[in-house]
């Protein structure tokens, strides 16, 4: 199986002859590298003294909560450090599924860091991995593997019971004395095993007093799938020892990881646990000699979990649950219990943890066989686990719009789910009365019902009803015309029902929402039958994803048409051009797994056809947006419902037949399919729909762009976005101009310069078309541009389009209108960028005196960059002057917390160091830094600024360790900005090179 979005590889290895660790991320499901670090190698004997020791010494009331969480923060800062945790969160949130489980896989090169316990990994807050603070392996949808440095291929073992060797040793030797309770823990474990009704298809042995001859005879006779060791460990001898029993009383013989790994080369052999302190390093070394997994005790592990932990852990293997969640399971059973839930760590040697597949002999009438097309879907193959398996044995609805996979994750789940429900899975139509009633009666051969007995529905219902072990109903395509009373009511049945009519699942139901398949997934998917071989093909096939917006049954009609008809390219262009015809066409000779004919949009129209013209009007509105994360405030104004009840009615019909998923009160995703079904059946009214969606966007993009403060809009911009794509589709090119134009604007403060620049150019060449070369929004915008291309680095282009602005808005306006000093003061800004000083001060000046008003923000951006020319000129007074006149007027103007302001303080800031005060330019720098920080990403150019500035004030201050910290911070954010080419880059890199060569002498 490829791996998910969310599976990630974690490598630590020492740095040759420098006392520092070299942290690596990498994506599995892509390959690439996402973040690296240089970390300080974390301090053994300091960490030893703190924590390790007090650990390893816990007594029977555990260890300081305090401590454990101060340990954590250090393991994090060692392994997770910014330069890597930040890129893993950005990952997952490019593939946001707050259910799907996250691999973390950590391969160390080095022994003393391997020896550390990862598993206490402590996050203040991580958005997208943790939202609140919290131990990492507590958080039940995070994984941390120990992968083998050189993986290996393993497949399950397909067997009928789990076999578990218990084994247990206790020398009573000097070197390693008694154990107080080795036997009766393995005494309880083998009763439990034997016993438990979750542990019902285990088959438990245990041998005692084991020694090595003992043991290489037990594993030899028996073969088990598990074996299961309580007793002593040793990690001081390398790769770690067993310690079982002598053959004289009270002396014991070791075991080294290789000769217990070849005693285990059998095939059937799949874990061992090592319920025995000191055994991390065995563990990790006997999945690199080929055992596929272990779990081993890195700490202490006191005597009143280990039943505990082994009922949850056996229960769940058998269950068929991989490793991680099996052992994920276990620690939140344990996670009352002090430290006990961190001492197991799980070491595989490959990628694959479900290790066994339990066969069962379950009757059922799965109407088709597994699908070797499916994929994705583990977060909700897991959520439906746990809510049928919970004592509150409600119902499940499994609820989407048509082809979201609905029919083929309820199949998935029963095929996977087989040895849960001993009692039988069966599979019911229930689109009305007539299908359920059909299907009971198509379930007679199961339960020694003779044929022909009056009423063969009613008397299936029965005995589902009155079964002793537990059975699975799927209930396929309920309906408003499905009578629920035929439903069992009691009894050992669980249900999964399938509905594309959502209000059906209130409130009868646990309602799982079935979304779209993440990227990686929809890509497997949709390359079933032809794979994307060359880029082209690769890009081509990423936009089809996009496209349908990752519905499965889109997904594989196009899978069956590019097969027949062509490559992905050709089809990426047809279904850009019209997706509706594109898929419809597609739809012939199309025939799935679960008798789906893709008739996606006849289905569609269902659905569509039972709203009223409220909703339908809503749908037709939200359509105009981008798919995902639409304001139901904003959805409101653009559709003009003012009255909240019929807003409200309208919403709720849209979500009742699955038109729409509702996160809260806030917001709404709709399909890309849906959005497409939509603005089609709009007809006439569409552009109005679209110019009036973008025009409100446009005025909140625009207030936010005048108070540089996009709290409220930030999550808005791809809204932006697709109304200007709609906009440009249908030639709506006024609307488009002004929409662009506030993109551009925001694109510039959030230094996405090339794409602010292709906003404006597009902007002028329709300003040009319509307006002609010589207008007022001509000018604009070409100053504007002029400003963005002086960002990018090139100041001659920059100069000429500033120029050309200037002589456009000369040609508008008389030479004192106070409309130029903008103008003026824009090109006295890229003329001290370009080096002409001279020229640059006329222009301010010029710019000064047309300037109207004496506290405005045009006249505070003049003063400051007149200030910022008499620093230039070295006259650091009337610059400093001039900036805190600038200062004052942006105070005054939008506030103390404001990123003008934070311009304005930084450029104090470097004015007082020149004139000799380190001190307090450091501390203007680092208000300028908390301003910036709160109000753009923290990988954004002024930010790096500030790192700049600040790393100056400390180098003058001989903080030189913090300083370079700083400076390099700025330089990877502006590598990443603008390159290694560009002046602020390369002048950062020389900063660097300086400071290293001054802690060289």
């Amino acid at each position: 199986m490829s791996p998910s979005a969310h599976d990630f590889l974690l490598e630590a290895a020492s740095v040759a002859l420098v006392s520092e660790v070299h942290i690596v991320l990498t994506s599995l499901s892509t390959g690439k590298v996402l973040g690296e670090a240089i970390v300080p190698h974390p301090d053994r004997r300091r960490l030893e003294k703190l924590y390790l020791r007090p650990l390893h010494t816990q007594g029977e009331h555990g260890v300081d909560t305090a401590l454990l969480e101060a340990l954590g923060r250090e393991l994090t800062a060692t392994l997770l450090p910014p330069d890597v945790l930040t890129p893993l969160c950005a990952a997952l949130l490019r593939h946001p599924d707050p259910t799907a489980p996250i691999h973390l896989r950590l391969t160390i090169a080095d022994p003393v860091l391997g020896a550390l316990p990862w598993e206490y990994l402590y996050l203040e807050a991580a958005p997208a991995l943790q939202e609140a603070p919290g131990y990492l392996c507590l958080n039940p949808r995070v994984h941390l593997i120990h992968r083998s440095p050189t993986p290996v291929a393993v497949s399950p073992v397909p067997s009928d019971t789990l076999r578990v060797l218990i084994v247990w040793s206790d020398p009573c030797s000097p070197s390693y004395p008694a154990l107080a309770s080795a036997e009766q823990e393995a005494n309880g474990m083998l009763a439990l095993l034997q016993g438990a009704p979750e542990c019902r298809r285990i088959k438990a042995q245990m041998l005692s007093h084991a020694t090595p001859s003992g043991l290489e005879k037990a594993l030899d006779s028996w073969q088990p799938h598990v074996l299961h060791f309580i007793g002593h460990g040793d990690s001081r001898q390398g790769a770690g020892r067993l310690i079982l029993e002598g053959d004289q009383k009270q002396t014991e013989k070791e075991v080294s990881a290789e000769t217990l790994g070849a005693w285990l080369s059998y095939p059937a052999c799949r874990l061992v646990v090592l319920s025995a302190c000191h055994t991390a390093a065995l563990g990790a070394a006997l999945v690199q000699k080929g055992i596929p997994a272990a779990v081993a005790m890195q700490l202490p592990w006191r005597d009143k979990v280990a039943v505990l932990f082994s009922r949850t852990f056996y229960g769940a293997l058998v269950a068929s649950a991989p490793l991680e969640e099996a052992l994920c399971q276990a620690r939140q059973c344990l996670s009352g219990t002090a430290a006990d839930w961190g001492t197991p760590a799980l070491f595989l040697a490959g990628d694959i943890s479900r290790l066994l597949d339990i066969e069962t002999p379950t009757p059922t009438n799965l109407p088709y066989p597994p699908n070797p097309d499916f994929v994705g879907r583990e977060g909700a193959m897991g959520r439906i686990r746990g809510l049928l398996q919970a004592s509150e044995s409600r119902p499940v609805a499994l609820v989407g719009m048509t082809g979201i996979g609905k029919t083929q994750l309820a199949l998935e789940y029963a095929h996977r789910s087989l040895a849960d429900y001993p009692g039988g899975v069966f599979w019911l139509e229930a689109a009305d009365n007539t299908s359920v009633l059909a299907g009971y009666a198509g379930l007679i051969r199961f339960f020694q019902i003779p044929p022909g007995i009056d009423n063969p529905a009613e008397q299936v219902r029965d005995h589902l009803q009155k079964l002793l072990d537990p059975a699975l109903l799927i209930f396929n395509n309920l309906t408003g015309r499905t009578d629920f009373s035929l439903l069992p009511t009691v009894g050992s049945c669980r249900i999964v029902a399938t509905t594309r009519e959502g209000y059906l699942a209130y409130p009868r139901f646990h309602r799982v929402e079935v979304a779209a398949l993440e990227e990686d997934a929809a890509l497997q998917l949709l390359q079933t039958r032809r794979v994307a071989e060359s880029p082209e093909e690769q890009a081509a096939a990423r936009a089809i994803v996009a496209r349908t917006g990752g519905l499965p049954l889109a997904l594989a009609l196009v899978a069956h048409h590019v097969q027949r008809h062509g490559s992905f390219v050709e089809y990426r262009e047809r279904l850009t051009a019209d997706p509706l015809e594109t898929l419809a066409q597609a739809r012939k000779r199309f025939f799935n797994m679960t008798g789906h004919d893709g008739s996606l949009f006849d289905t569609l129209n269902l659905s569509y056809q039972e709203l009223d013209a409220t909703a339908a009007h809503l749908l037709q509105t939200a359509s105009c947006f981008a798919a995902q994360g639409i304001s139901l405030d904003v959805l409101q104004q653009a559709s003009g419902l003012t009255a909240r009840m019929a807003f409200t009615e309208a919403l709720a019909d849209l979500e009742a037949y699955c038109l729409i998923t509702r996160h809260d009160d806030r917001w709404i995703d709709l399909h890309e399919l849906v959005r497409e079904f939509a603005l089609d059946q709009a007809g006439g009214s569409r552009n109005g729909h679209i110019e009036r969606t973008a025009h409100l966007l446009t005025q909140r993009l625009l207030l936010a762009n005048e108070r540089l403060d996009w709290q409220e809009v930030r999550g808005e911009i791809d809204h932006c976005r697709a109304a200007a794509e709609l906009c440009e589709r249908y030639d709506l090119r006024k609307t488009l101009c002004d929409l662009l134009f506030e993109i551009g604007g925001y694109m510039f403060e959030h230094a996405d310069l090339a794409t602010s620049q292709d906003c404006y150019e597009r902007c002028l060449q329709m300003f040009q078309e319509r307006d002609g070369a010589v207008s007022e929004r001509t000018a604009r915008v070409t100053m504007h541009l002029a400003l963005t291309v002086l960002h990018r680095g090139d100041s001659a282009a920059a100069l000429e389009k500033g120029r050309a602005a200037l002589g456009i808005a000369e040609t508008l306006w008389e030479s004192d209108a106070p409309q130029l000093a903008d103008y003026y003061n824009d090109i006295g800004y890229i003329l001290k960028y370009s080096g002409e000083l001279e020229e640059a001060l006329t222009h301010y000046g010029r710019a000064l005196f047309l300037c109207p008003h004496r506290n405005s923000a045009t006249y505070a951006s003049i003063a400051n960059n007149i200030g910022t020319l008499h620093e230039a000129f070295g006259n650091l007074a009337s610059a400093r002057a001039n900036m805190e006149r600038a200062l004052e007027i942006d105070q005054e103007l939008f506030g103390a917390k404001h990123p003008k302001t934070a311009i304005r303080m930084n450029n104090i800031g470097r004015v007082t160091l020149a004139q000799g005060n380190a001190a307090d330019a450091l501390n203007l720098h680092l208000q300028a830094l908390e301003i910036n920080l709160a109000t753009y990403e923290a990988c954004h150019p002024d930010v790096a600024s500030c790192y700049y500035y600040i790393g100056r004030a400390e180098e003058k201050l001989e903080q030189r360790a913090a300083a370079r910290a700083h400076y390099w911070q700025a330089r990877e954010i502006y590598l990443h900005f603008y390159g290694p080419d560009h002046k602020t880059s390369r002048i950062v890199h020389e900063c660097l090179v300086q400071i290293d060569s001054q802690n060289e002498v």
